[in-house]
């Protein structure tokens, strides 16, 4: 098997953007918001230069002023959850930066914003995301791990739950809002149901899968992605002597995590080829990206040690994208895809209005 962080399987549908133009693009204009953590993960001023290589002239945006008075843009795009997560949980400097995007979006409907408000609030939640995604990928091939929302302390009334949701042990805690503070991401190892008393409330529980310490993780544009194989949790089981152990996501699962949590002595062998399908993966970021309507994704998917199915255990939006060749480069030709489709649409229905209006007037003469 490749080694850890290896990039897997290429990038797959290619998407039109990235074939070469005949003729210089139309010039548009992006408004975009990242933080400065974010802009230098991404290596911003490569983004900016092969966003102009496009056509695309990129403008950084103030929301503390009107979006209006900074415009027009073509597209915004931006990376705004943790703002998002605050402003509804009631952080009024977090709900008026919110709010500009939401106005200047509603006053604006040709805009494209990367990604919409809305569905960015489902993937915040992490029991709307598993559960929309639970109707739609759960087969024979693939599954969302059951889960279950523990809104407090109360032994009893979880386990209660626990049993009602069909979650087993082990299983992991993970707090509900899945973006906003670096406590989304401190999560607990649970082993039995008196280990559910040292979940931190309000949280979903879901149950853990096997799956011999390795994670692959889908990195979307749209539908097109690229697979990174990276660290994850080794093979645990239930205990009833077994304490909870806590951790943070990010020291079991980046390229350079070196945890005990990931060290994985004997792997379940099942007959077969395990490496993920290109097929099933296709499938998944194709129905994750029309059901949670976005453009800028990542899912972590495992292979099932009992049975070999793959498991959708967490969604997220504009990830980090590490280990993917020039990336700079496919999020600016996903950009450029993304507006040349919109024209194309609104070329359509000019030309669709027209001819409407054209055979009304035929009809009123005849």
């Amino acid at each position: 098997m490749s080694s850890v962080g290896l990039v897997l399987v290429v990038w797959s549908i290619g998407i039109a953007a990235c074939r070469e133009e005949i003729t210089m693009p139309v010039r548009k204009r992006l408004g975009y918001w990242l933080s400065e953590r974010k802009a230098k993960k991404l290596s911003l001023s490569d983004v900016v230069e092969e966003l102009e290589a496009k056509n695309i002239e990129a403008v950084k945006v103030d929301l503390t002023k009107p979006l209006r008075e900074q415009g027009p843009f073509h597209a915004i795009l931006h990376k705004l959850t943790d703002l998002i997560a605050q402003a509804d949980l009631g952080n009024k400097e977090a709900l008026v930066l919110i709010k500009n995007l939401e106005t200047y979006s509603l006053e604006n409907p040709d805009v494209i914003v990367i990604d919409p408000i809305d569905c960015l609030r489902t993937v915040i939640d992490r029991f709307k995301t598993y559960t929309t995604i639970h109707e739609l990928v759960s087969d024979d091939e693939t599954f969302v791990p059951p889960f279950v929302t523990l809104k407090c302390n109360n032994l009893s009334e979880n386990v209660e739950l626990f049993r009602e949701s069909k979650v087993t042990f082990p299983c992991v805690s993970k707090p509900i809002v899945a973006h906003g503070s670096s406590s989304a991401h401190e999560m607990t190892l649970v082993f039995n149901e008196k280990g559910l008393s040292e979940c931190a409330f309000p949280c979903v529980v879901q149950s853990f899968v096997n799956h011999n310490a390795v994670l692959y993780k889908l990195f979307a544009l749209g539908d097109t992605f690229a697979v990174v194989e990276r660290p994850s949790i080794k093979n645990l089981i239930a205990s009833e002597d077994m304490k909870p152990i806590h951790f943070h996501s990010d020291d079991v699962s980046k390229p350079s995590s070196c945890s005990q949590l990931t060290f994985q002595e004997n792997r379940e062998v099942l007959s077969g080829n395990r490496i993920p399908c290109q097929n099933s993966l296709t499938r998944i970021v194709r129905e994750i990206h029309k059901a949670l309507g976005l453009g800028l994704f990542g899912v972590d998917v495992v292979v099932d040690s009992s049975s070999g199915r793959l498991a959708i255990i967490d969604v997220n939006s504009f990830p980090g994208y590490d280990g993917i060749e020039n990336f700079p480069g496919k999020l600016a030709a996903f950009v450029r895809s993304e507006l040349d489709e919109l024209d194309k649409e609104i070329t359509f229905n000019i030309a669709k209005d027209s001819a409407s209006v054209k055979a009304d007037l035929i009809s009123s003469r005849s």
